[in-house]
């Protein structure tokens, strides 16, 4: 019951050959109804926010790129593969409850963010109540003890994002890419350890997924202040907050004097008004700042799929090389 109406919510969202493909990978591998699984165990009132969220966010390749890579590894790890990959799903989706709120952006893809639906409070219930469910379920699934490493990995991901905040204008591009990987291990690492693997530099596997899940936080960036998505979404939230984005890090080290001082003199204030964010959009195009945060991206997806090349048998390789191509031209579309 409760996989058919997050089915139903969900599929009339699919507006995207691609997205769709995956999302029906993700049901036919197995993983929906794991996820759905874990959330029957959640009380109907509490998973209303994460069930809202899920059908918010309809792209899957994360659970989907984890589960091909583990089952490329281990034609056996079938059952355990698609346990993983919904664990990773379930604990995105609770992220992303979470970040909205920190964040305050009041909409995600479209649709009113979790706390904005149901308020700030039953969103932090619930998001609470589908953390101990996962939990709950890795140890049965997995042996117990997996339940200390999903909050070893959880406290990491909300450790980076409390730091990231308190990154300042100036900070460099490395550093933030560092943050960006701290925040997302659980998703990236996580799925090898519930299964006893090793996410080091050694395993290709992990590190594809680091890095297209990397490319494509830079990618939400981008999407941010870029002039086709910034009229179409609730944009420059960063900005707002006074957050730092590899984009914005670009983009300082490029401008000088009252350039610079201009641009600087808008973060954090709470809003940005229409005028500024023509200022902003120009500041990016004219100083190649918007061109090279595109390079650096690419670079890093093109760097993915190689990995995944290595790693994934031919079922799955397709998977990758078509969100990895529907990302590029995402990409090649934000001049």
């Amino acid at each position: 019951m409760l996989e058919s109406i997050l089915k139903m919510r969900t599929e009339e969202r699919l507006d995207n050959a691609v997205v769709k493909e995956l999302f029906d990978a993700y049901c036919q591998l197995g993983i929906f109804t794991r996820v759905s699984e874990i959330l029957e165990t959640v009380s109907q009132e509490k998973r209303e926010p994460i069930i809202h969220t899920l059908g918010s966010h309809v792209t899957k390749e994360k659970p989907v790129l984890v589960y091909s890579v583990l089952k490329s590894i281990d034609e056996r790890s079938g059952e355990k593969a698609s346990q993983a990959a919904a664990v990773v799903d379930l604990l995105w989706s609770l992220s992303l409850i979470y970040d909205d709120m920190l964040d305050q952006d009041l909409k995600r893809s479209g649709l009113p963010s979790a706390w904005v639906q149901f308020g700030s409070d039953e969103a932090y219930k619930s998001s609470y109540a589908g953390f101990e469910a996962v939990k709950q379920m890795s140890d049965l699934r997995f042996g117990e003890g997996s339940s200390k490493q999903i909050d070893k990995f959880v406290g990491t991901g909300l450790g980076s994002l409390k730091a990231h905040r308190e990154l300042k204008p100036g900070v460099s591009v490395g550093e933030l890419l560092n943050n960006y990987r701290q925040r997302a291990l659980f998703h990236c690492a996580l799925p090898f350890v519930l299964i006893n693997q090793e996410p080091n530099i050694d395993n290709k596997g992990f590190l594809a997924i680091e890095n297209v899940n990397l490319a494509g936080q830079i990618l939400n960036d981008l999407k941010d202040v870029s002039p086709k998505y910034i009229w179409l979404r609730d944009s420059f939230s960063d900005m707002r907050s006074g957050v730092m984005s590899v984009p914005f890090a670009i983009l300082l080290k490029k401008l000088l004097g009252e350039d610079r001082a201009k641009i600087l003199g808008l973060f954090g204030q709470g809003q940005v008004l229409e005028n500024d964010k023509q200022s902003v959009i120009d500041a990016f195009t004219q100083s190649g700042a918007l061109a090279d945060s595109i390079k650096l991206t690419k670079d890093i997806y093109e760097t993915s799929l190689s990995q995944f090349r290595l790693v994934l048998s031919t079922q799955f390789y397709v998977y990758a090389e078509k969100w990895i191509g529907y990302k590029l031209q995402q990409l090649g579309d934000l001049i």
